[in-house]
């Protein structure tokens, strides 16, 4: 019985050193083929072949070797510095040979590595970027990151129905998994505002305009539109999850309007009861215990003051 034990023991040993051996081999490999390389987050090690800051003429290529050196599974994002959604829609990137996407939120890619000395311990990606016009003038940085998905604030960073805007990620479209319950109430989350998680309570309650309330600001009801090009002036014209009753929200003078599913923004008759969606604001370091977002299990956090 010992000798079994001792052979199995053995054999998990040995299977051990030749998992890392290949890994250190692999990662020798990728190190002499590149220029530069280095350390982030000491159990991730990045490996560029070219330099990961640089000037967009055109376009750009950069292999990137990304190699867990931690004993758990890591998730990792390969992001671009220096692009803001508005100023840069002129922007593409393709990865690994695959079709031209708009970049978005600066996101290239989101993956995940097993332990190290496992088989899944590396990804290497061969990375394009585009430009549709010359931007020499602009210098941008490729950053690979660790995400920590117990973090509420970086799944909405990396959520598709997000968009950056002045350091701010709001959430946009008509079919979002934006639900979160919290002390008991469920909310709709539109964004990361100003380090801040902001909240739109959801169902909605009848009652009369009260100044005590926090509503949703014309801002952001404009910002939470499916197109990012919607305005003021022609948001009738565009459809949103916002927009599916009558409700209250303010103008930046704290004085209240009507969002009209039929005659769009209106100064109300405040003695009339609409639909309140109160908002709220919660820490950016709001850490999710239960659920995935969406309606039949929405979010549930927890974090420390």
């Amino acid at each position: 019985m010992k000798k079994k034990l001792y052979f199995v023991i053995a054999s998990v040993l040995f299977i051990s050193i030749i998992l890392l051996s290949i890994s250190y081999a692999k990662e020798s490999k990728y190190e002499k083929e590149s220029s530069t390389y280095e350390i982030n987050e000491k159990n991730i090690k990045i490996i560029y072949q070219n330099n990961n800051h640089f000037k967009l003429n055109k376009n750009f290529s950069n292999n990137i070797t990304i190699i867990n050196k931690d004993s758990k599974e890591i998730t990792y994002g390969i992001f671009i510095n220096g692009i803001d959604n508005q100023e840069h829609s002129d922007i593409y990137y393709s990865i690994n040979d695959k079709n031209k996407e708009k970049i978005k939120n600066g996101i290239i890619y989101i993956g995940t590595l097993t332990p190290f000395g496992t088989s899944n311990d590396l990804n290497s990606h061969s990375l394009k970027i585009y430009a549709n016009k010359e931007l020499s003038n602009q210098e941008y940085t490729l950053e690979v990151r660790l995400i920590n998905r117990e973090l509420l604030s970086e799944l909405i960073i990396i959520d598709k129905n997000t968009y950056k805007e002045n350091n701010n990620y709001r959430y946009f479209g008509e079919d979002v998994n934006n639900y979160l319950t919290y002390e008991n109430q469920l909310y709709r989350i539109i964004g990361i505002i100003n380090n801040k998680i902001r909240l739109i309570s959801e169902p909605k309650v009848k009652d009369k305009f009260k100044n005590t309330y926090k509503y949703l600001t014309i801002e952001d009801y404009i910002a939470s539109f499916n197109d990012l090009n919607a305005r003021l002036e022609n948001a009738l014209n565009y459809k949103s999850w916002l927009t599916t009753e009558n409700y209250y929200l303010i103008n930046k003078e704290n004085k209240p309007f009507i969002i009209d599913k039929n005659n769009g923004i209106i100064s109300p008759n405040t003695l009339l009861k609409y639909d309140i969606r109160e908002v709220i604001e919660i820490d950016s370091n709001a850490k999710v215990v239960k659920g995935d977002g969406t309606l039949l299990k929405p979010y549930e956090v927890t974090y420390e003051s």
